[in-house]
């Protein structure tokens, strides 16, 4: 009978160390994945700017490029144009092809 005795208090100790040991492995097995997650969205998010930031300093990197290559073929077509009626003649006939040409409505600025 000692040794039946001895078994069941064996047992009551046994069941409650062990639902407890399996409550704190339950629970730093579901802290451990929450901080896991926790930490694996703060990074996505880091590296979510860090790229967006790369794609805007790329963006604006390329539309400087464009806008330079714009501003240069003005520049080229004003010179052109300076340089086209700088060596036209003036004569009453030119200033009727131009207003033929370029109707004052159409015109961007004001009528000279």
């Amino acid at each position: 009978m000692k040794i039946i005795k001895s078994r069941q208090a064996h047992r009551t100790v046994a069941g409650p160390l062990i639902a407890g040991l399996l409550a704190i492995s339950t629970s730093a097995t579901l802290l451990g994945s929450w901080a896991g997650a926790q930490l694996y969205r703060k990074e996505a998010e880091a590296q979510r700017a860090q790229d967006l930031a790369a794609y805007a300093e790329e963006r604006t990197k390329y539309e400087q490029v464009l806008f330079q290559e714009l501003w240069a073929r003005h520049a080229d077509a004003e010179r052109a144009l300076v340089r086209r009626i700088g060596t036209m003649p003036v004569t009453p006939q030119t200033d009727v092809c131009f207003n033929v040409a370029f109707p004052v409505p159409l015109r961007r600025g004001p009528p000279c």
